[in-house]
């Protein structure tokens, strides 16, 4: 067993003030351990690669004091994130990301009996940071643990209530979202299977909602995630050079799915 601390206080040194996010591959630093031109000798390497995740369920409720009578719970919230990514791969060992893409969701709340009020917002920039590292390892057998940051605020494109159409003049989606986790996975040849839980704080404030000022005094709504742990596990398919795949899925606090694909200069 060998256990870096330096690359644990780096993963601690990401921002943790903190979309959906993905976890990815405790082996993804050494996914793959061979570049198209750095070699696995060198202590520094660098990766791009995009990244898809869909979230087709996540358990929210509305913060704060409601009114009389006002449900708190959210019907559905979809999400979809296009991410492009640069990532500084240390020794194998530890990983550094930046991420830069697009992002649009779909909120559906009943505020109160008789009234159904859909939130869409427009694909628009995001952007986020993390890092992730192996802990120790065992033969073929990987801990590893993560952390990432992402942050949106698209404009509403519709907004509706009881599916009558409203003004969206102004109306912003603000999204932050940070997330730690921890898994473990095994090494079978070109094949990593692997399995982890995640703390994640999820918020989304829909602002200026002037238009539907009627069912919203406030002309604001944020919404929170309403369990912070879940569960994920995937699948990574790395051969030893340059190219690497990752699909993942998400349960508990969301159900979502991800794929990575990454390539090694």
């Amino acid at each position: 067993m060998r256990i870096n601390c330096l690359l644990f206080v780096l993963l601690l040194l990401l921002p943790v003030k903190v979309l959906s996010l993905y976890n990815g591959n405790p082996s993804l630093p050494m996914m793959p351990e061979e570049g198209l031109i750095i070699s696995r000798e060198e202590w520094l390497g660098i990766k791009v690669g995009y990244e898809l995740d869909y979230v087709y369920d996540r358990k929210l409720h509305m913060q704060g004091q409601p009114l009389v009578h006002m449900s708190k719970k959210v019907e559905k919230y979809h999400s979809l994130s296009n991410f492009g990514q640069v990532i500084l791969n240390f020794n194998d060992r530890a990983e550094l990301f930046g991420l830069l893409g697009a992002f649009s969701s779909d909120t559906v709340h009943h505020p109160l009996p008789g009234s159904k009020i859909s939130y869409c917002s427009q694909s628009h920039f995001a952007w986020g940071v993390g890092g992730r590292a192996i802990l120790a390892y065992w033969g073929d057998l990987q801990v590893g643990v993560n952390a990432s940051y992402a942050t949106s605020s698209p404009p509403l494109s519709s907004l509706k209530v009881n599916g009558r159409s409203y003004s969206t003049r102004h109306a912003v989606c603000d999204y932050t979202q940070w997330q730690v986790g921890a898994g473990a996975c095994y090494r079978v040849d070109w094949f990593i299977p692997y399995i982890g839980i995640d703390y994640s704080n999820f918020r989304q404030r829909i602002k200026q909602l002037n238009a539907i000022q009627f069912l919203i005094p406030s002309k604001h709504v944020t919404f929170k995630g309403d369990y912070p742990f879940g569960i994920y596990l995937g699948l990574g398919l790395a051969p030893q050079r340059a190219f690497q795949l990752n699909l993942e899925l998400r349960l508990i606090n969301e159900n979502a799915v991800s794929l990575d694909v990454g390539f090694k200069f």
